[in-house]
């Protein structure tokens, strides 16, 4: 990444998270490597470490005065892979806690009267963070997720409020833990993720809103099948679809039968498994193109992903690379982290169809995106399909092995 490219790249991340253009130049880009600079704005720590898929406190930035240095080759090369152990989770929280506060002081007043406004600016927050996560993975902003709720929980506290304006606190509020909870599920910490969506669950149950309750219960049995609970990723979608017969989006009702469709898969029920996935197409077609911002990704290709989930786990790897492989070509463009996803799975159904070549073809393609999106959870999907090839010895398997081993090692 050049010098330009990083400024750019910063420059999109502020204006994602913050709804106004940044203005970084190459020339302050040359400052930060030089060191030049000794006290950076919390948001400009954020926005560079977006730009370069890392996290904050790996660009060896301090918001304590003392001299700032990017490392060296930080603007020309990709960064140096992060791991756990490297970086503590309550260290990677204070940071974080710190670098995104300018980001949300202006959300919610600190005292006085909130109002609508207010909390439709604290949406606006978390409408960014769901476009970065579309982008390149909601790794990085699991805390800043937990950070924007603790801010609203202060405000409710501390502030005064009418009965209309607090029921749409209490929603907001359940829709920012959902998103928390998402993106630790995404960075495979599914303990938080399990803690995430209870208090999300809690607010809505507070605001009386059973679409967002669907939501949560949602994503609460995708949890529950990643943990391989399959009579409990069926009845949290049951309990969903019941709690929303009435006047529920079609589009939510399709997500929550792929959910069906898997759960029924995992617990070897493939005729339900199906069942419930041809109702999920149907529901698809019915939905309008502007539903709920959040609903966006459930689309065409979600469907056909949750049938390639579904068929493999019923041992069907043939029918699944189908599902997947147009699936994979459905992906809207903003999606890329969703076609990450979706090019490790393909692979993984290849492999497991006996298409050796194609599957490491489509493990390339990931690899390319991997740089760009930051995803634990299919990162390890991504290594235990290296691990796999690898006891294959033709030539499209050797060279991505190679190619795989160079890129993480790099």
């Amino acid at each position: 990444m050049t010098e330009a490219a990083l400024a750019d790249a910063a420059n999109e991340a502020i204006e994602a998270l913050c709804g106004t253009p940044g203005s970084f130049s190459d020339r302050q880009v040359r400052r930060w490597l030089s060191g030049d600079v000794t006290k950076p704005w919390p948001k400009t720590v954020l926005a560079v470490a977006h730009a370069l898929q890392t996290d904050p406190d790996r660009l060896g930035w301090r918001l304590d005065g003392r001299v700032i240095r990017v490392p060296a080759g930080a603007a020309s090369s990709s960064p140096p892979p992060t791991t756990p152990q490297e970086n503590p989770p309550v260290l990677r929280r204070e940071f974080l806690s710190a670098a995104t506060a300018s980001l949300f002081d202006a959300a919610l007043p600190p005292a006085g009267r909130i109002g609508i406004t207010d909390v439709d600016r604290v949406r606006s927050r978390l409408e960014s963070l769901h476009e970065i996560d579309d982008l390149s993975g909601g790794t990085q902003l699991a805390y800043v997720a937990e950070e924007l709720a603790r801010r609203v929980e202060t405000a409710m506290r501390n502030c005064v409020f009418g009965p209309r304006v607090e029921r749409a606190l209490y929603v907001v509020l359940g829709e920012i833990y959902a998103s928390a909870g998402w993106y630790a599920f995404d960075s495979s910490d599914n303990s938080t993720a399990a803690a995430h969506y209870d208090a999300a669950l809690r607010a809505g149950m507070l605001a009386g809103d059973r679409t967002l309750q669907a939501r949560v219960w949602a994503c609460m049995s995708r949890l529950a099948w990643e943990l391989r609970r399959s009579a409990e990723t069926i009845t949290i979608a049951r309990v969903a679809l019941d709690a929303t017969r009435n006047g529920r989006d079609p589009r939510l009702g399709a997500l929550l039968h792929c959910r069906l469709a898997i759960g029924y898969a995992q617990g070897g029920q493939a005729a339900r498994s199906g069942q419930a996935l041809a109702r999920a197409e149907t529901l698809l077609g019915q939905a309008e193109p502007d539903g709920p911002a959040w609903l966006s990704f459930c689309n065409e290709a979600e469907v056909l992903g949750a049938g390639a989930m579904a068929y493999m786990t019923l041992g069907r790897p043939v029918r699944a690379v189908e599902l997947e492989e147009y699936g994979s070509t459905a992906v809207i463009g903003r999606y890329r982290r969703n076609h990450y996803a979706k090019l490790v799975h393909l692979a993984l159904c290849q492999l497991g169809a006996g298409r050796v070549e194609e599957a490491a073809g489509s493990a390339s393609q990931a690899v390319g995106l991997r740089e760009h999106v930051t995803c634990p959870r299919w990162d390890a999907r991504l290594c235990d399909f290296r691990k796999a090839v690898d006891a294959y010895t033709v030539p499209e398997a050797r060279q991505f092995v190679a190619r795989y081993d160079a890129v993480v090692a790099a």
